[in-house]
């Protein structure tokens, strides 16, 4: 609990009352004879402290590191910290989407599973009382599906009334980590002012590309490698952020062997210019490996889209009544009316 300050004054009589849980101190000073009596007397208070928490293997802990595919098991800890007690608590565990739950529930060492599941929250119910200073342990295991680099914030609330009607309550989160690199391939688009996944672009025209690494790990990540692939219609303009290490003759591969190191949650960029020299749909791959201090390589790969087309394309069908549809050539009689269709695309 928090401590109160409490000014009162009446006539000539001014109390100040402090209070910290359970009890009081009040402090009354008579100003007329200026005799100073001080008193103890009962504070009522009202509280509820919730904490959650994953296991890391070794302990209880705020973060835990937690590989795809693996169970991990939170502990949520529901503590009546006032000096009254508390009942109908109500406590409430969300899952983020990169975690599903996965059974083995327990309520202070005995199994229970929620007494509600909805979707990704998961509901206890305790009607009954709990006195201050007790504490309600619930742990369970949840799958984990996110992909690497993920970070899956797992939340708790508890809410709890007193016997007055009031209201108690309390949030806490724990968060697991999927390690390793994930990587991000992005195109500007000058006219929406941001990064986006595939633009429309001119013959001649310059666009910018950045490539965005991100890692999470307790290691730490090095020897970055990057491998770009410009399509037919682009290729390489220079004015990368982080100078190249080589370039292909024709300009379509593109390289950089980085001296960088990553740690837990740290990002790096690089953005380049390529220069529009054909036409068509086409896709700009990169892909990326880099090792780890434990011993693992990571590999990831992604793609922008950049969409060309070489000026004024005219076509001309004629209607097929027989077929009901749009054609390069139909057969016909002397006499017959023809329909034709000019289709121009810029």
């Amino acid at each position: 609990m928090k401590n109160k300050t409490i000014v009162v004054s009446m006539m000539l009589v001014f109390l100040l009352v402090t209070s910290t849980v359970g009890a009081s101190i009040v402090v009354v000073k008579n100003v007329k004879n200026s005799k100073r009596v001080v008193k103890s007397l009962p504070l009522t208070a009202f509280d509820v402290d919730v904490e959650k928490t994953v296991w890391d293997g070794h302990a209880w802990v705020e973060t835990a590191y937690a590989e795809y595919d693996s169970i991990v098991r939170f502990n949520i800890t529901v503590h009546n910290s006032g000096d009254c007690v508390i009942h109908n608590i109500t406590v409430t565990d969300s899952l983020p989407s990169s975690l599903e739950y996965a059974d083995d529930a327990t309520v202070n060492g005995e199994l229970k599973e929620p007494d509600i599941i909805a979707g990704s929250n998961l509901i206890w119910n305790f009607p009954e009382n709990l006195e201050p200073s007790h504490k309600i342990y619930i742990e369970f295991d949840a799958h984990v599906i996110g992909s690497p680099c993920s970070v899956d914030i797992n939340r708790v609330e508890v809410n709890a009334q007193t016997y007055g009607s009031n209201m108690v309550n309390d949030e806490d989160t724990a968060k697991v980590v999927v390690p390793g690199m994930c990587c991000e391939k992005k195109v500007w688009n000058p006219t929406e002012k941001k990064w986006v996944e595939e633009i429309t672009a001119n013959k001649g025209d310059l666009v910018k590309f950045k490539v965005n690494i991100k890692y999470h790990g307790a290691y730490k990540l090095y020897n970055i490698k990057i491998k770009d692939f410009l399509p037919s219609n682009l290729e390489y303009a220079d004015n990368a952020s982080i100078e190249e290490t080589a370039v292909s003759d024709d300009k379509k591969i593109v390289w950089w062997n980085l001296t960088n190191e990553l740690h837990d949650g740290d990002i790096l960029n690089i953005t380049f210019y390529a220069k529009v020299v054909g036409h068509g749909e086409c896709t700009n791959l990169v892909n990326i490996t880099a090792n780890e201090c434990s011993g693992k390589t990571w590999y990831c790969e992604d793609t922008a889209k950049v969409v060309t087309r070489e000026g004024m394309i005219v076509k001309k069908q004629v209607w097929n009544e027989n077929l009901q549809q749009w054609a390069d050539e139909i057969n016909a009689s002397v006499g017959d009316t023809v329909r034709f269709r000019i289709t121009i695309t810029y």
